[in-house]
């Protein structure tokens, strides 16, 4: 068991690698940035914007992991987080997460060492880069192994591996609500489960509402959205290009025959945008050209927009009308759109 521990890790750490429904839509569109942030890091991992600010994670940081951006004057601000084994110290921190509870603004930030870090939106920008958090959670005692957690309504929506389902739903005190999704099917029957689960490993992104949580698997050309209510998790709908396919040709090893999907999603109240790469599986580079924009309620591919370079990240800003995507080329550089209107 820790072999395949050991390599699951290594596998998540492969797969996020940055770059340095219906399926009629209309016309594909090019778009061209109107603007453009320059950033003061060299690797990002993921990308959000709350208060009209940009926050970025830099895989690379030791001190000032999480980097905070002013969108209106365009400048850096401020980072913090550090890398560590402190208890206010993270050894590989894979998302944050903003929302509001009991009427203040919160920031959930989850270690893959199985803790959660929770702080107080107000107390990021007052005490910049000394910031204390609210509170630390730890998941260990429930035994999962947790790859993804995100905050929902209900407590937390998490991936890890699971034997028979793609999500697991914990309540606010990291208690097993219930296990929801399904995986892909297996293209052959003998594939073991524990095989399956590391083959669907992927990405999830849920919507500022917490409503809506979106699940794309790396290694295939597809992406599922599911609906969160308080207590579950059921699927919306999905949109396929290609099914997952692989092979097995060494213990725990899949082999991938299809091609790398969606590498980043975001979602306006009726839209999902998502970064698609179409690139072979085993690229080590997770990016991609092109921005699928689906119907958030039937999944509807209703457009195809075209950028001018590979990139890796993308957040709308529904209230600013504007759409921020990350791309290491030639340099990191945030490319600042206006939001189509359809």
């Amino acid at each position: 068991m820790k072999r395949f521990i050991v390599f699951l890790c290594i596998v998540a750490a492969f797969f996020a690698v940055s770059c340095s429904g219906s399926h009629s839509h209309n016309e594909d569109s090019a778009i061209y940035a109107s603007d453009s942030l320059a950033l003061e890091l060299g690797s990002p991992k993921a990308m959000y914007v709350s208060s009209g600010y940009l926050f970025l994670i830099d895989r690379n940081a030791t001190e000032g992991i999480v980097q905070v951006y002013d969108l209106k004057e365009k400048r850096y601000c401020f980072s913090f987080a550090n890398m560590g084994q402190g208890p206010e110290e993270f050894v590989s921190l894979n998302n944050l997460c903003f929302y509001e509870e009991d009427g203040e603004s919160l920031v959930d930030i989850y270690d893959f060492n199985n803790k959660i870090v929770t702080y107080r939106l107000s107390s990021i920008f007052e005490e910049k880069e000394s910031v204390k958090p609210l509170k630390i959670q730890s998941i260990s005692k429930s035994g999962m192994i947790v790859m993804n957690l995100h905050k929902f309504r209900g407590g937390y929506v998490t991936t890890g591996f699971y034997k028979d389902h793609k999500l697991a739903l914990l309540d606010n005190t990291l208690n097993l609500m219930q296990y929801a999704g399904e995986y892909r099917q297996k293209p052959n029957s003998s594939i073991s489960d524990e095989t399956h689960a590391l083959a669907n490993y992927g990405y999830q992104f849920i919507s500022s509402d917490l409503h809506y949580l979106a699940d794309c698997v790396t290694a295939a050309p597809l992406i599922t959205l599911y609906e969160l209510t308080d207590n579950n998790a059921s699927k919306k709908w999905d949109y396929v290009i290609g099914e997952l396919d692989y092979e097995v040709k060494a213990e725990y090893v899949p082999v991938y025959k299809s091609t790398r999907g969606y590498v980043g999603v975001s979602f306006s109240k009726e839209r999902v945008y998502a970064i698609f790469s179409g690139d072979p599986a085993d690229s080590p580079d997770a990016c991609g050209r092109e921005i699928h924009v689906f119907d958030i309620q039937t999944g509807e591919l209703v457009q195809k927009l075209l950028l001018d370079r590979k990139s890796s990240h993308i957040v709308v800003d529904e209230d600013n009308r504007q759409m921020y995507v990350e791309t290491n080329f030639p340099e990191p550089v945030v490319l600042i759109y206006d939001l189509p209107k359809y």
